[in-house]
């Protein structure tokens, strides 16, 4: 046997190896997705604790924001994910742009332009944390195409800019 056929020999059994390797476990790994990679999530172990050590008093770590806005941890054995600041932000304003869109949709054909503004104004002062510039910038451009897209109502800038409160 010649190196070129031991190599050849040799290459041919790890190709069906690793194939094989990869139809018998590759399609547990494909299914479970890539890992995490965002640095934005904080995990804590949560140790068990005997249920009389337990503090019942409920911790509101969310004050500054209304009720329907609060972001709530997610629980799972063994750990606890907090959402960051952006995360929170984000679904902070997804959950108005929602309340939003359903303010243009009960608007109407008959709607009375001022009133609709005030409300919108009233929605989105009710999220400070969406009135820092980025965020800022994000929330006119969408109230600017739901309103177009869903009640028909084209905004100007300087308008748009007199709904969202300075930061």
């Amino acid at each position: 046997m010649s190196w070129g056929q031991f190599f050849t020999l040799l290459g041919g059994a790890a190709a069906v190896y690793y194939g094989y390797v990869m139809l018998r476990f590759g399609k547990v790994l494909w299914k479970s997705g890539p890992p995490p990679t965002s640095s934005k999530r904080v995990w804590h172990v949560e140790t068990q604790e005997e249920p009389d050590e337990i503090d019942q008093t409920p911790v509101n770590e969310n004050a500054t924001l209304p009720n329907s806005l609060k972001a709530e941890p997610i629980h799972k054995p063994g750990f606890v994910f907090e959402p960051g600041p952006e995360e929170q932000a984000l679904d902070t304003m997804s959950l108005v742009v929602d309340n939003i869109e359903i303010l243009l949709e009960n608007a109407g054909t008959d709607m009375d332009r001022e009133q609709l503004l005030a409300n919108i104004t009233q929605e989105v002062a009710s999220a400070p944390v969406l009135h820092a510039p980025p965020y800022r910038t994000m929330l006119a451009n969408v109230i600017t195409r739901k309103a177009a897209e869903v009640a028909g109502l084209e905004l100007s800038t300087a308008e748009v800019d007199a709904l969202i409160p300075a930061a």
